[in-house]
């Protein structure tokens, strides 16, 4: 059985939302939200996703399962992957946040 990744549909979904919202009100109006730039709008979503993608990762693990099927070494690869992962990410993020362009 092949099981389809929900966050996909959450991702759909968000785009479709902010998609529908920025179509009703228009350039001229959502403009005048970005007075300032992006950056301060975008605070206080920044703190909340972050929250959320490691409370995301904690609820998709299965830790019974894994202790089952004896996964040490394979948990450790996650865990050493996850860390590269959260600093890329942290990288990227404070660049992006600091007004680093991005390349091209």
């Amino acid at each position: 059985m092949v099981r389809f990744p929900k966050f996909v549909l959450g991702y759909l979904a968000t785009w479709l939302i902010l998609w529908g919202v920025g179509f009703a009100v228009g350039a001229a109006v959502a403009s005048k939200f970005m007075i300032g730039g992006i950056t301060p709008q975008t605070e206080l979503f920044r703190y909340f996703f972050f929250a959320l993608t490691f409370m995301s990762i904690g609820l998709t693990t299965r830790f019974k399962t894994l202790a089952e099927i004896r996964a040490g070494r394979m948990v450790a690869a996650y865990v050493v992957s996850l860390i590269i992962i959260i600093l890329i990410a942290l990288g990227l993020s404070i660049a992006f946040f600091t007004g680093l362009p991005p390349p091209g």
